[in-house]
């Protein structure tokens, strides 16, 4: 995370999952590199990895702590400022009505304009605030919060999300619950609680939309498409 420095331009937004406020930098040539060497790779994890390390290095977040939809809210609004608040893209067109075209559409979309939609999905866990409770029993449950890091390890990835564990006289925060007790207490749940827990981490409750446009060169044809998820963005 980057330490503010007063002869370099920063800005402050507000996360739209956890409405915590950040502060955020634009990135130099050497974060910029960093995209640049992930979009040679054309690897989907070399591309993710990129834009954590530019989060972790341009702004005053832990992107290992923040939800998927803080996460691309907070690239987006750091792209606009390093770069342009409108983005270059490429529509695939297959219903273009001239012969002589090619099947693509060069189009943009505005930063600016992108906004948080809710999923139409009924949420499937009690909420508490922006984390959500998965019950063990009666008396026993987790406090999870969505969190965008994945680890190799899937018990560091849900101790990555843990809030605090309950049970019935007692809360008992993140912090007084080492990961080893962590893991062992993972390990004696029922088989049921392991799909709950894979449920939760496959739900997103929100995404980033944005409308995108393009006009065909050759009909002069305009289109319109929503594009929702950072993956989509920039595809």
């Amino acid at each position: 995370m980057f330490e503010l420095d007063n002869d370099y331009p920063h800005y402050t937004t507000i996360l739209p999952d956890s409405k915590v406020e950040v502060k955020y930098r634009p990135y130099k040539i050497k974060e910029d590199n960093i995209l640049k060497y992930a979009a040679q790779s054309g690897a989907d994890e070399d591309y993710e990895d990129a834009i954590k390390q530019i989060i972790y290095n341009c702004s005053t977040v832990n992107v290992s702590e923040i939800s998927n939809v803080d996460y691309e809210w907070l690239f987006l609004k750091i792209h606009a400022a390093s770069n342009n608040n409108i983005v270059d893209i490429i529509f695939n067109v297959d219903d273009c009505e001239n012969e002589k075209c090619e099947g693509t559409v060069p189009g943009y979309f505005d930063i600016n304009e992108v906004e948080i939609v809710k999923s139409k999905q009924q949420i499937p866990f009690k909420q508490r605030g922006n984390t959500y409770i998965i019950q063990v029993t009666d008396k026993i449950g987790l406090q999870l919060k969505k969190v965008t890091t994945v680890e190799n390890d899937d018990y560091q990835t849900l101790y990555n999300s843990l809030v605090s564990i309950y049970d019935a006289d007692k809360i008992y925060p993140k912090s007084a619950v080492p990961f080893d007790k962590f893991s062992e207490f993972i390990d004696e749940l029922p088989k049921y609680i392991a799909l709950e827990i894979k449920k939760f981490f496959e739900f997103e409750e929100s995404s980033v939309k944005c409308k995108a446009y393009g006009k065909c060169l050759q009909c002069k044809r305009y289109f319109e498409e929503d594009i929702i998820g950072l993956q989509s963005f920039f595809e």
